[in-house]
């Protein structure tokens, strides 16, 4: 670990031997931190998973597979897994204990995200007929799967966990956030519809806030121009 420059209280944690890394990923006591990385690249090899200390120390591989998201107690880790670079491939969700061990296959599907209570997981799934994508609840205790709505790339959930923002269709059949009830499927509650394109929202810890990508209106532009 190497400081980061004079002015930052930041360090440069190092992952030697890989070309690419993915997003890290804090556990919730902040102590340890787990991220991707291919040796040779995104498409020249599968992904693998490390977790390292906050401080640089005791890194070590987890196992195979991307975009590590940690459990609210911080015991376990969620991941994708894929068999091949081929589209026609799908990825897989497991589950794994942070020591690497107990490994378990949930279902099919990216992006998955942990409810608030551990017990239940939020992704993307596409109906394999109609080609829609769908998002869809799994209980990892029963296994029991449910599909709340239209919606795409990775769900949000809401403190409460009684709903998920997400990437979704408007009546248009326009790209627009959403928010999805788990108890009143196919219900979506359509959000900031004044923006035009509005994309990848997340919710606060407290609730209160959510950001989003959003291209700016041009309204809004012009107003910043004249206030210059």
């Amino acid at each position: 670990m190497q400081p980061l420059g004079e002015s930052l209280p930041a360090y440069w944690i190092t992952r030697e031997g890989y070309r690419e890394v993915g997003p890290p990923a804090f556990s919730p006591e902040g102590r340890w931190i787990a991220s991707d990385g291919y040796k040779e690249g995104f498409y020249g090899s599968d992904a693998e998973i490390r977790v390292v200390r906050r401080d640089g120390t005791q890194s070590r591989k987890l196992t195979v597979g991307a975009a590590p998201r940690w459990s609210p107690d911080g015991k376990r880790l969620l991941l994708m897994r894929e068999k091949s670079k081929r589209p026609d491939v799908k990825l897989r969700v497991y589950v794994i204990d942070r020591d690497g061990k107990n490994e378990r296959w949930i279902c099919e599907g990216p992006r998955p995200d942990w409810s608030p209570d551990g017990k239940r997981i939020a992704l993307c799934h596409v109906a394999p007929l109609s080609r829609i994508p769908l998002i869809r609840i799994v209980d990892l205790g029963t296994g029991q799967q449910e599909v709340i709505g239209y919606g795409f790339y990775r769900a949000d959930w809401s403190p409460d966990g009684k709903a998920v923002v997400a990437n979704g269709f408007s009546k248009q059949r326009h790209v627009a956030m959403v928010r999805l009830r788990v108890d009143v499927p196919f219900e979506p509650e359509f959000l900031v519809p004044e923006i035009d394109i509005a994309l990848s929202p997340s919710i606060s810890s407290d609730g209160k806030y959510m950001v989003f990508v959003a291209q700016r209106p041009k309204d809004a532009e012009n107003q910043a121009a004249a206030s210059q």
